[in-house]
């Protein structure tokens, strides 16, 4: 398929259970720089699998309708607390697997993943054995508010509306749902997509910086009210 027709042959729809590997290899290429990609294309392909189970997210592929090859992909939540409390109790043992698997053939991984992040994980896993909510979980949940974790588009597609195509079906879904704003956090600098959610109406509300010391662009878009 030509590029310049590749707008004209792309659907949107959820993403097919047996496709969840080429999501995985799609996030590797485009989204080398996301701490997740570092565990590798096997707990990716688990990751999408997962998600795509969970009520509370929505995993959205931009298809060629006539050969099936998935061009782009969209991991969208709906309930932040309740879906990953969903993958936690339903797939957390397979997940942690395949991180621990990755993390002893990357030693500096693992390191890493204990050093950022082991401390407030094991938060989560025991807010969501014992049922509880944090305050912030709560007060998410009280506003409606979805999260965009991950939108990719295979490199030589890019720039034909396929990204638009995705975060309209996104949005659709949402305001079903009944959210009233959305919120994503892209890479500062060329490693994000500032400028691209900018021009499809997103506002730029600052930076924020991870656990792991990381700086990332935080954007928010109001889709009901």
């Amino acid at each position: 398929m030509r590029r310049e027709d590749a707008k004209y042959r792309i659907c949107t729809r959820s993403l097919a259970a047996l496709e969840c590997n080429q999501a995985a290899r799609l996030h590797l290429a485009g989204l080398s720089a996301d701490f997740i990609s570092r565990f590798g294309e096997r707990f990716l392909e688990r990751y999408y699998s997962a998600s795509l189970q969970s009520p509370h997210a929505d995993v959205i592929a931009a298809v060629d309708c006539s050969e099936g090859k998935v061009h782009g992909v969209l991991l969208g939540i709906l309930d932040t607390p309740s879906h990953y409390s969903f993958l936690l109790k339903n797939y957390g043992v397979s997940l942690v697997l395949q991180a621990v698997i990755r993390s002893i053939a990357d030693p500096g991984l693992g390191w890493d993943l204990l050093k950022s992040r082991g401390t407030r994980y094991a938060r989560g896993v025991a807010r969501t054995l014992g049922g509880r909510r944090s305050r912030r979980d709560e007060a998410v949940h009280s506003e409606k508010v979805g999260l965009l974790a991950h939108l990719v588009v295979e490199e030589d597609f890019r720039g034909v509306g396929i990204g638009r195509m995705l975060l309209d079906s996104y949005e659709r879904r949402a305001r079903e749902f009944g959210l009233d704003r959305l919120e994503l956090v892209t890479h500062t600098g060329d490693l994000g997509a500032g400028p691209f959610y900018s021009r499809l109406g997103w506002e730029h509300r600052g930076r924020k910086t991870s656990r792991s010391g990381e700086s990332f662009e935080f954007y928010i878009k109001q889709i009901n009210g």
